[in-house]
């Protein structure tokens, strides 16, 4: 049987993946420029609640490994560091009843804002999310649909090294760096109306990620 994720275990996954980017500020290296377009990848866990309406509609908890990718930009300004970021991540989470819901990848499209401090940056986060979500009827078929939702969370972000394609290339990219960031996202997904077979189903689902990324930043 499927059960709630405990806090303490959520908050052990965000203590360790945060230590990957608490690291000391050398004295001997200029502040860093947020400034700049950047790519990368993420990994990390999910946590979906689902509900619905409907007498038996998919209720229940689950969780899985999270992967995936993201590319975005920021803006600094004195210390203010703007920006935008979209990201697409593969899972697989399911409620646990007869008609159920599944999810199998969701995307998102956010605005950040955050503050420069050296080589770390706390931020906040939020847009919009587009979740696949697979609604099955025992006995009378499925439904798949890209359902829009919205997003929210916070992270950490830190500045690695600055330099990442060598010497050769350093003039074309001035402003590179290797970052490395921890974040957690709250992910709605609202409540929709489907019909199956000729059964009526409603499904929602709310998302719990805590994931860690790596940027790679021109």
């Amino acid at each position: 049987m499927k059960t709630v994720p405990s806090i303490r275990r959520l908050l052990s996954i965000a203590a360790m993946l945060a230590s990957f980017v608490a690291y000391p500020v050398y004295a001997d290296e200029p502040l860093p420029d947020w400034s700049g377009p950047y790519i990368g990848v993420h990994i990390g866990g999910i946590w979906s609640d689902f509900s619905g309406d409907s007498p038996s509609g998919p209720r229940g908890w689950d969780e899985n490994i999270l992967g995936g990718g993201q590319i975005g930009a920021n803006w600094q300004f004195d210390r203010l560091v703007l920006g935008v970021e979209g990201d697409i991540s593969k899972f697989n989470t399911e409620s646990d009843t007869a008609f159920s819901a599944e999810e199998d990848w969701l995307a998102t499209f956010r605005a950040r804002a955050g503050i420069a401090m050296g080589r770390l940056m706390p931020y906040v986060t939020g847009g919009l999310a587009l979740t696949d979500v697979i609604t099955t009827v025992p006995g009378a078929g499925r439904d798949s649909r890209v359902q829009p939702g919205f997003t929210a969370g916070a992270g950490l972000e830190g500045i690695i090294t600055q330099t990442w394609v060598g010497r050769t290339f350093s003039n074309m990219w001035s402003n590179q760096a290797v970052t490395g960031k921890v974040e957690y996202l709250y992910v709605d997904v609202p409540e929709e109306n489907t019909t199956i077979g000729g059964t009526a189903v409603s499904s929602a689902a709310s998302n719990h990620i805590v994931r860690f990324g790596l940027n790679f930043k021109f």
